[in-house]
């Protein structure tokens, strides 16, 4: 990602020490996914995928916080899910995601995701509840789990369950008085005519 942005950057001809100045944006977004199916084994494959979004320790907020003479972070254009619980934007973001999916029976289809959240740098992240002092990048595990039961072509229903579980131990990203471990369930109905 390139262009530019507004920072609030130190100046020595400014009468407060700072001004408003355009700086350039340089950042980055990638990731990859490794799939491998097992057909002999309830119709199952197994999968891990990696993100990473470039993050700026210097910037101040999440929004228009750049500080210094370059913007890292990355800016994304849309927003983005990545957890069914935790999901920040992805900016100052990188994550593991393991994932196992089998069908056991014909019309049932159960997938078991987990999430390993970090942070790219020491900056600010989209969600809530961090300790600005803390210089732990690992933010938290999220696990997931969805069972799919289509009993016939144009009804389906689907349950899924989450939990995710917070660094708020002493020194963690999160304060502990601001995010616990949250705990989240969806029943969907889907119907096609």
């Amino acid at each position: 990602g390139t262009g530019r942005t507004l920072a609030y950057i130190s100046d020595s001809t400014s009468a407060t020490g700072y001004s408003y100045s355009y700086m350039p944006i340089l950042s980055f977004l990638g990731g990859a996914r490794l799939r491998y199916f097992i057909k002999s084994f309830f119709d199952s494959y197994g999968e891990l995928s990696f993100l990473y979004a470039t993050g700026d320790a210097t910037d101040s907020s999440f929004v228009e916080g750049n500080t210094d003479k370059n913007a890292g972070a990355f800016l994304p254009v849309s927003a983005s899910s990545t957890g069914f619980i935790f999901s920040p934007k992805l900016e100052n973001i990188f994550l593991f995601k393991p994932v196992f999916s089998a069908a056991p029976l014909k019309n049932v289809q159960t997938l078991l995701n987990a999430y390993l959240f970090f942070r790219s740098t020491k900056g600010p992240i989209s969600e809530g509840g961090i300790d600005l002092n803390s210089d732990s990048l690992y933010l938290g595990t999220e696990i997931d789990g969805t069972v799919n039961f289509r009993p016939f072509s144009d009804f389906g229903l689907a349950i899924t369950t989450g939990v995710f579980m917070p660094n708020n131990s002493q020194g963690g990203v999160f304060d502990a008085t601001e995010r616990g471990m949250e705990i989240k369930g969806k029943l969907e109905f889907s119907f096609s005519f």
